[in-house]
């Protein structure tokens, strides 16, 4: 049975990209040390009776995975057997028994590669002969099992004649031949019988050095392998950082990247030392493009013209993404949560509000005029005699203006923006996007806000059922589309964006009751995440 026990023995590269260059990146990369790389096999005869005449089969090197510099073959010949003598000799003597195997590795055609010589001998004092041939009592021995020492031979072939020999496809056939022999000393007669019994064990180790190489791609500098990537405003400035690293053993030349969406990259060089790296950049002309764009960098590189190893092509890939739209990143907190306002609701009409602890502000919906027209205003109120900040909102002659005086309380980013009967847009927006608002101000009537995606004139809604005076709505982007909030009815939006992936809202949202709820990072298209309602009236 043939046993692989060796591998790739390569060190491969460790890459840290810690700053920019150009302004974007700059790599550090630790000096590495490249040792030869090994492939191992072994094969074993058992004992058996010489002489004979056996094979061993091997698989050859595989080229594509390096160049072969040097076959090393180890035999470790055992011998084993048993003697018998009898001295005929009419006086007593020393008798030495002595055997030997020589076994022999060989190439296809016959030629020895290496061979080894176990050796084994007794030596015996005995009487004039018994009168008897038994190969025991006064004159006679027997030893049943005499084990030779192991001899182990080894040699390192490194003539291009042996290279080309070991490598190729299948698998190399190489014969093992084991002969005996005996010899016995003392007197000048002497009945000597013997059996020798050798094995071998070869052990065939391919020296050869790797070849390989390493392409790792950054979009403003980060690895964006994922879509959607590099968060961008349309025309945003686009710098695309290649770093080409050789984690082969073998120098690399006709070194060249080719972007599938900008064709062949400018490089300092085209050649790259074993455990070099090489840094290319591009810088897009145009600026970055709506939408999502992914480009994949291929690397590819050949080994130097040796005279024995074919060359070979190494390659590997890299992609990068970006994503460009006219609605902001959501902002994130020191703990890196999606950031929202905390809001509660308090109540509508006349009357007066008191601030609740750890809020800032009081948000107070107003009409403009007697039309349709209304603002989100934030006022700080009056620090009363107890010390609470009020609000006092007095009576309004109109009684249908009065109950359109809504007060919130809020901390963070409470500059909500007034929206009805109309679209916020959103722009073109793909699959593999979530957007997240801030909602407030959306009461309980027959008037359904909801999202919109246009696609060649033909719209796709999905309404947003649930109506609540406090919404933090989630909505995974279900479609190619431009994309739009719709609000039909009167609302206060303080935050339309894009939110990152894998984020929810702040771990913790402020519900109109006081009580906390977790935001939600897995919500299904079309579902929003708000706050129980607590208010139904008329715009």
């Amino acid at each position: 049975m043939i046993s692989n026990t060796g591998g790739i023995c390569m060190c491969v590269l460790s890459r840290f990209l810690i700053a920019a260059v150009i302004a974007w990146l700059v790599c550090l990369l630790p000096t590495t040390t490249y040792a030869q790389a090994r492939q191992v096999y072994t094969d074993t005869i058992d004992l058996q009776p010489t002489d004979w005449s056996d094979a061993m089969r091997f698989p050859r090197f595989d080229a594509d995975i390096g160049f072969l510099t040097g076959v090393e073959f180890v035999l470790d010949g055992r011998l084993q057997g048993q003697a018998r003598f009898e001295s005929l000799d009419a006086q007593a003597t020393q008798v030495t028994v002595g055997m030997s195997a020589n076994v022999a590795l060989q190439r296809p055609n016959g030629s020895t590669i290496i061979e080894s010589i176990p050796v084994a001998s007794v030596t015996e004092a005995v009487s004039a002969f018994d009168g008897v041939i038994d190969f025991a009592g006064e004159s006679g021995r027997l030893f049943p099992r005499l084990v030779g020492i192991h001899i182990v031979e080894s040699d390192i072939f490194t003539e291009a004649t042996d290279l080309t020999l070991f490598t190729g496809e299948g698998s190399i056939l190489l014969p093992v031949n084991a002969s005996g022999r005996a010899s016995g000393q003392g007197g000048g007669n002497l009945a000597l019988s013997y059996i020798t019994e050798a094995s071998a064990f070869v052990t065939v180790t391919y020296l050869y050095q790797g070849t390989s190489v390493d392409l790792e791609k950054f979009t403003n500098g980060e690895d964006a392998d994922d879509a959607p990537g590099v968060f961008l405003a349309p025309g945003d400035p686009v710098t695309w950082t290649y770093i080409v690293t050789n984690t082969g053993t073998v120098d690399l030349e006709e070194v060249v990247i080719l972007d599938d969406q900008e064709g062949t990259i400018s490089c300092p060089g085209t050649t790259l030392a074993a455990g070099d790296t090489m840094l290319c950049t591009l810088a897009s002309t145009t600026g970055a493009q709506v939408g999502q764009y992914t480009n994949v960098a291929t690397v590819t590189a050949k080994t130097p013209d040796d005279g024995v190893n074919p060359r070979r092509e190494v390659h590997d890939s890299d992609p990068s993404n970006y994503y460009a739209s006219t609605v902001s990143l959501c902002p994130l907190d020191g703990d890196g949560h999606v950031e929202t306002p905390d809001i509660q609701f308090l109540g509508f009409g006349h009357g007066t509000y008191i601030l609740p602890d750890e809020y800032d502000v009081f948000i107070v919906k107003r009409r403009i005029s007697t039309g349709r027209h209304f603002h989100f205003e934030t006022v700080l109120g009056e620090v009363n005699a107890g010390g609470e900040r009020v609000l006092d909102l007095p009576v309004d002659i109109n009684p249908r203006q009065d109950i359109q005086q809504r007060v919130w309380a809020c901390t963070g980013d409470c500059d909500f923006v007034a929206h009805v009967d109309g679209p916020v847009e959103l722009g073109y927006l793909e699959p593999g996007i979530t957007i997240g608002a801030v909602v407030i101000d959306d009461d309980n009537d027959k008037r359904v806000n909801r999202w919109v995606g246009e696609v060649n004139g033909v719209t796709t809604e999905y309404p947003i059922e649930e109506q609540v005076m406090v919404q933090h709505l989630i909505f995974e982007i279900p479609m190619a589309a431009n994309w739009s909030y719709y609000a039909a009815d009167s609302v206060g939006i303080v935050h339309v964006c894009i939110m990152p992936p894998g984020l929810g809202w702040s771990p913790d949202v402020v519900g109109p009751s006081g009580a906390r709820r977790a935001g939600n990072a897995d919500s299904q298209p079309n579902r929003q995440l708000f706050l129980p309602t607590i208010f139904a009236s008329e715009r």
